[in-house]
């Protein structure tokens, strides 16, 4: 009966539920450790207990474009972290930013079967959210506020908390559409289902309302162009239609954006000069200088962590900074450039793209029993895109929580993108019928 609850699929969702608790940290022979970490290589363990005839062989040859994508990340962090100083530290975030995800990563790939399993993580990290943003409501109603009154609940500041609640919105969208599609008939009469529907509801609530007070203005941008891209590439129907739902978005955020017209903060963010020390600003000045980093580092970078101490060297070279404490230079490319070289550059927009593409083919493909991943595939490919947009102002992956969340979502597409090869959906040429239905052929049980 335990063995049957202790796995590595629970554990898994366990994980995947635990990722804010990375903030409690401890040591086991001297090396440093926090939950979600000793959670994913528990259910590391388990899942080789419980698969020890696995063929790593056959994994290798399913998932080989993924690996060399995911090889040359790896090598471009390490030569670099072996060619810079400050090792320790480079190590650690090799170890906790890509191993430990990775391991997740590596058993969600093999142990995930079906929509449902896909759901289920879904439900961990947002319920995980939906937490963080009930305890950041709690601060917000104590006052317990940054300077310029931002919710940054117990994260470092109010753009973190931002980064690790915006890809709850796309899964409680998905639950809670998905709900009034299957009829809200069908929730009346079952009494269970209608407070899950509720909980969603007041859950989805709780998220927006945390994320709308970090007054994190990237990802309220990033997160409503996701939708409106994702709508504009997958959505059926005729282009009218799209173009009516990207509106109502695109008017829903110019509302949103209109209630900061009285906000110094907003009213600064359409002043470039660096007397104006606005949000804008200080990132100009910080991407300057992280360009002039990689001047002298364009090949190797400057390691993992290394960002801050060179970022100060730098100074020399440019007026006063206008914000000293900057761990990361506020870019995902320039993040992974700065720290892991070329290479580790090349791997990750290799990997990103080459998913994105794979994923579109699923969520374009026509409906059918057998490829019900198509119903969750928006649901990755919106989170995917938010963390691109936003990379553009932040970095949404250099940090503990967010390279769970970020791995996660990878491998879950992972999973749909091998079950999609195997049964051989094809996107319907453009030029065809809508009542035409493609073929699927070659599928085979795991």
């Amino acid at each position: 009966m335990f063995m049957s609850i202790i796995n590595a699929k629970n554990l898994i969702w366990l994980s995947a539920l635990s990722t804010p608790l990375y903030l409690v940290k401890f040591s086991f022979f001297g090396l440093p450790f926090n939950i979600p970490e000793v959670l994913i290589i528990t259910a590391f363990v388990f899942w080789l207990a419980e698969n020890r005839n696995f063929s790593w062989k056959i994994f290798y040859r399913r998932h080989k474009k993924f690996l060399a994508g995911i090889f040359l990340m790896l090598l471009g962090l390490v030569i670099s972290a072996l060619i810079n100083p400050n090792r320790l530290a480079e190590w650690g975030i090799i170890k906790s930013w890509l191993i430990i995800p990775l391991i997740l990563s590596f058993v969600i790939v093999n142990e995930i079967k079906n929509k449902r399993d896909i759901e289920n993580i879904f439900k961990a990290l947002y319920f995980s959210a939906a937490a963080v943003s009930f305890i950041g409501l709690i601060y917000f109603f104590k006052g317990d506020l940054t300077y310029d009154f931002r919710l940054k609940a117990f994260f470092l500041s109010p753009n973190y908390l931002a980064m690790f609640l915006s890809p709850a919105v796309f899964m409680g969208n998905y639950f809670i559409v998905s709900r009034i599609k299957n009829g809200l008939r069908h929730l009346i009469e079952k009494r269970v289902a209608i407070i899950l529907f509720i909980l969603f509801l007041l859950s989805q609530a709780a998220v927006l309302a945390a994320l709308y007070l970090t007054y994190s203005y990237a990802a309220w941008i990033a997160v409503i162009l996701s939708f409106i891209i994702v709508n504009l590439i997958i959505k059926n129907g005729e282009i009218f239609k799209k173009i009516k739902i990207a509106a109502v978005l695109l008017i829903i955020l110019s509302i949103i954006l209109i209630t900061q017209a009285g906000n110094s903060k907003f009213n600064e963010l359409f002043n470039w000069q660096a007397e104006s020390r606005s949000s804008l600003a200080s990132r100009i000045m910080i991407w300057q200088s992280a360009e002039k980093i990689l001047e002298d580092n364009f090949l190797w970078g400057i390691g993992p962590g290394n960002f801050q101490s060179e970022y100060l060297e730098y100074q020399k070279y440019f007026p006063p900074y206008l914000e000293w404490a900057v761990p990361q230079p506020h870019n995902l490319c320039l993040a992974f450039w700065l720290q892991g070289g070329i290479l580790g550059l090349a791997g990750f927009l290799y990997l990103v793209f080459y998913w994105i593409r794979e994923i579109v083919k699923i969520a374009k493909s026509k409906i059918s029993p057998e490829n019900d991943f198509k119903k969750t595939a928006p649901v990755l490919l919106g989170i995917m895109i938010y963390i691109l947009l936003h990379g553009i102002a932040d970095t949404p992956y250099w940090k503990n929580d967010l390279a769970i969340v970020f791995w996660t979502v990878f491998s879950l597409g992972a999973v749909s993108i091998n079950f999609n090869k195997k049964i051989g959906f094809k996107t319907p040429p453009l030029e065809k019928r809508e009542s035409e239905r493609s073929e699927a052929g070659g599928f085979e049980k795991r």
